[in-house]
């Protein structure tokens, strides 16, 4: 299990929060997808072998960086 809460995957949350804001996403719906990509990544893609399992703080973390990139992009 990825035991840190910051990865190398840390900056494509950021971005995918980003492109989000660009695409016309709601706040709600950013937050949603977000959460439902980490849900989705934490069993479907751990139960296909396509990721390992992830700690709680990274998937928050996740979250937080993904709405970052969102509230971000508001500003480019």
């Amino acid at each position: 299990m990825a035991r840190k809460p910051v990865t190398h995957w840390t900056p494509i949350h950021l971005l995918s929060g980003i492109i989000m804001q660009q695409r016309g996403f709601s706040p709600a719906e950013a937050l949603m997808a977000s959460i439902a990509f980490e849900l989705a990544e934490n069993t479907v893609g751990v139960k296909m072998g396509l990721t390992t399992p992830e700690s709680a703080n990274n998937m928050t973390l996740d979250t937080v960086f993904n709405m970052a990139g969102y509230f971000l992009g508001k500003k480019l």
